[in-house]
């Protein structure tokens, strides 16, 4: 019956793009086969006669981040070695194109999106934890609930971008009632609860301040507006004080929240501290150096990375260099690979987005950035398949959708 209403209400690429935005939590391998079926559909069938319209052209603008990576090794003359980067980020280019060209972007079906990516994140996280219930029966481990041997299927900051993502649109739907995620109000609060525990235990440290300031907000948000009998808070403050105790007994969960700490109040004298957070320091710090060498045109993807590594070599950071550590920032990252001007196209897709969604009250869309800008402060996550279709999908209907109704408006 599902399947028949889909088929009755879409279209052959919505269709793909729903089953691409189902797999973005679940499974790499079908996804991109799925993103492979989708370009070639729409290159058949395509209304190439979009490009007749100017606002076509300016929904082209986030092909900018792959756009300037390939001229740039073009002209470097360093194009076939290192296409493999260009390979990873194809979804940057192929995401605007198809979808301007194949995919009709109406308001009932991105929030039809938005519930299959739920549901998406909804089973991932039953699949992670019938993994994680299979390895403790077995190996009788502990900490098989725990980071990366309970997310398996992504990395853990980027699986606590994706329940974050969902967490907001959940409360979203709570205020306003988002026609077509038809979600009770009871589930809502169910997967908003598993999803925030999910966060907790994968342990991401950029994914706990994130979901902390979302939950905090709109918590805020529904206090302001009555929409809690007394009874919901006295559940909810339960809720809280039954994680906080269960943090404090739980030794790794207990270790990430102290390593924070340590960094934060006492960074000068834990610099030496062996963890991902004075990793992450030592990349900062090594990737600020060669931008200063060359800011204005940066150096190339990939030539970036190998510059980062000489850079490793000369300050001792040996293990850095072995593991080919990125920069961990993903505005650090463009401005060390591609110069200002790659600096700048991210910067409005995001900082200025951020703003312009904010003023026009679109509020899934200020999310999805806030999310984006918070992660990238911490993991270059446009360098990674996780993080780039994520963006590359979601950026693109939600800019789409902005510049359609500045056109109507117009």
């Amino acid at each position: 019956m599902f399947l028949k209403n889909l088929t009755n209400k879409y279209n052959l690429t919505q269709i793909l793009l729903l089953v691409i935005a189902l797999l973005i939590p679940l499974e790499k391998t079908t996804m991109r086969i799925a993103i492979i079926v989708v370009s070639l559909v729409c290159i058949l069938k395509g209304d190439y006669k979009v490009f007749l319209k100017r606002t076509s052209w300016i929904k082209l603008i986030p092909t900018a981040l792959w756009v300037l990576p390939f001229l740039q090794l073009f002209f470097l003359s360093k194009l076939n070695v290192h296409w493999s980067h260009l390979e990873t980020k194809l979804s940057l280019l192929l995401f605007p194109f198809f979808i301007l060209i194949g995919v009709e972007l109406k308001k009932n079906f991105i929030n039809e999106l938005l519930k299959i990516f739920i549901v998406g994140c909804s089973i991932s996280i039953i699949i992670c934890l019938a993994n994680s219930t299979f390895n403790f029966i077995y190996n009788n481990h502990s900490d098989s609930f725990y980071y990366k041997k309970l997310s398996f299927l992504h990395h853990p900051s980027y699986y606590s971008m994706y329940l974050n993502f969902a967490i907001g649109i959940l409360y979203i739907n709570l205020i306003s009632k988002v026609n077509e995620l038809k979600i009770q109000k009871k589930w809502s609060w169910i997967l908003i609860i598993s999803f925030t525990i999910f966060i907790v235990l994968v342990s991401s440290r950029t994914g706990w301040i994130s979901n902390v300031i979302i939950n905090s907000i709109f918590m805020i948000v529904l206090i302001k507006r009555k929409f809690f009998k007394k009874r919901d808070l006295l559940v909810g403050f339960i809720l809280l004080l039954t994680a906080g105790v269960f943090i404090n007994i739980s030794s790794p969960i207990k270790n990430r929240f102290n390593e924070i700490i340590k960094h934060t109040l006492y960074s000068k004298k834990q610099s030496n501290y062996p963890s991902s957070t004075s990793t992450r320091i030592k990349a900062w710090k090594s990737t600020v150096e060669l931008i200063q060498k060359n800011w204005f045109t940066g150096f190339g993807t990939g030539i970036g990375r190998i510059e980062l590594n000489k850079t490793y070599v000369s300050k001792g950071y040996i293990s850095l260099k072995k593991k080919n550590t990125n920069t961990h920032n993903q505005y650090l990252q463009y401005l060390l690979d591609h110069g200002i001007i790659g600096f700048l196209f991210l910067f409005f897709l995001t900082i200025i987005m951020l703003i312009i969604s904010l003023k026009e009250r679109d509020y899934v869309y200020t999310i999805f950035i806030f999310l984006l800008i918070i992660n990238f402060m911490t993991e270059s996550i446009l360098e990674t398949q996780s993080g780039i279709v994520f963006f590359a999908l979601f950026n693109t209907i939600f800019f789409f959708h902005w510049i359609n109704k500045k056109a109507i408006a117009n």
